[in-house]
């Protein structure tokens, strides 16, 4: 987080949509004291009042973990930084959706990360490895998460998904060219974007706008990590494709 922007160009700014939380609660309230309209794009700053236009984690989550209820597992796991508030709402509707089928939470299942990128998720690999890989699915809270873990059990001599299936959150470009191609909730960022430039637009032209979040549906991309769109194949003849690949 940025804690001091200078406040260039202010008197040229009619409003402002902030991404994630990169800046502090202190210059959004500096933007309010200079009746600039504010939205946010993607995080919603605890004791700040205004439009935040969110992804749809909750439903996110639960359309990926349906999923792998479907293929069926029913020892799955969950890896993501639960500092991160998006990554709270994941974790939480993971365990909802798993109570909803009839499945208790194992606490053992979770494996807690310092943050969404690829070396946590490469940590969260190696605990579950440690932990003799008691999962036949993982939840991973973002795809940089789901990649790092990935990494790890290919180089362990894991065949994904038939050892482990997998699934991310972000949809980022380039997933589905992994090996096997990542499963993956796709936020669509393009509908986010231009709901927050709705927003900031009419609170510009003095239209009220209600606080509050503004969740925009997302989709569950299903491809080969979850176990879609994959043929059978020996561990063997598949480890050695997978080691293969660049």
């Amino acid at each position: 987080v940025i804690e001091d922007l200078p406040h260039l160009g202010w008197d040229r700014i009619d409003g402002f949509v902030t991404i994630a939380n990169a800046i502090s609660l202190e210059y959004l309230e500096k933007l309010r004291g200079a009746g600039k309209p504010v939205v946010a794009l993607g995080h919603a700053e605890p004791g700040f009042s205004y439009p935040a236009v969110l992804p749809d984690n909750q439903g996110g989550i639960r359309r990926a973990v349906e999923h792998l209820l479907e293929h069926g597992h029913t020892r799955i796991a969950f890896a993501g930084s639960m500092q991160q508030y998006d990554v709270s709402e994941r974790y939480a509707a993971y365990r909802d959706v798993l109570l909803a089928h009839g499945t208790e939470p194992d606490p053992a299942l979770m494996y807690d990360i310092e943050d969404n990128h690829e070396f946590a998720g490469r940590r969260a690999a190696e605990a579950m490895l440690a932990a003799g890989l008691p999962s036949t699915a993982v939840v991973a809270a973002t795809d940089l998460n789901a990649a790092g873990i990935m990494s790890v059990l290919k180089e362990a001599g894991y065949v994904l998904p038939n050892d482990q299936a997998i699934t991310g959150f972000d949809d980022m470009p380039g997933v589905s060219s992994l090996s096997p191609s990542l499963s993956s909730v796709s936020q669509n960022l393009e509908e986010m974007g231009g709901q927050a430039a709705r927003l900031v637009m009419q609170m510009v032209a003095g239209e009220t706008v209600n606080a509050g979040h503004y969740v925009v549906d997302g989709s569950f991309i299903a491809r080969e990590s979850c176990g879609c769109a994959t043929r059978p194949l020996s561990r063997d003849v598949a480890a050695d494709q997978q080691w293969r690949d660049p």
